[in-house]
């Protein structure tokens, strides 16, 4: 008994894949052949841009992982949260540095009138006056959109000059 052997003919060529990555399956309909170690583009290396202040979420439209045009949201303004002027000023009334938005005079014993460069919305915003010796108190008055006045106090009651650190924190 013999056996006979019908050869199969080796006809199969081999193409680069051409898959598209999208957000849901889809079947093909090219008929080539993929070979099993063929590589499989699956990460864009390309860097995205900074991502802008107010800048709103979008879907990229480039087919790569991660959709390298694609944006997140951001706030709309990079300074919420961050206070809006603040500085120290010494004994006598002078603005230490560093300080932000803000100028300050002596308006008499104890009492600074402290200016913002950029007024706030309005006389209502968030003013933190604080003394830098324990042996006196602040409080403030006057709060207007462009300035507000601080004044400090000694153990005794009398308002006294004292250095003193402030912030302020409110729409501009």
């Amino acid at each position: 008994m013999s056996i006979h052997v019908t050869p199969i003919p080796s006809t199969i060529v081999l193409v680069a894949p051409d898959f598209s990555l999208g957000t849901a399956n889809a079947a093909g309909s090219a008929t080539t052949t993929v070979a099993s170690d063929s590589t499989l583009l699956a990460f864009d290396t390309t860097v995205p841009t900074t991502i802008a202040y107010g800048a709103t979420a979008a879907t990229g439209s480039v087919d790569l992982p991660s959709r390298r045009d694609h944006t997140h949201g951001n706030v709309a303004d990079p300074a919420s949260g961050l206070a809006k002027g603040w500085g120290q000023h010494n004994s006598a009334g002078t603005l230490q540095s560093p300080s932000f938005n803000c100028s300050v005079s002596n308006a008499g014993a104890g009492e600074y009138t402290i200016t913002w460069l950029t007024d706030f919305d309005s006389g209502v915003y968030s003013f933190q006056y604080t003394p830098r010796s324990a042996a006196y108190r602040a409080t403030f008055q006057g709060m207007a959109a462009g300035s507000i006045t601080g004044r400090t106090w000694n153990t005794s009651d009398a308002t006294t000059n004292s250095e003193a650190n402030f912030a302020a924190f409110g729409d501009q």
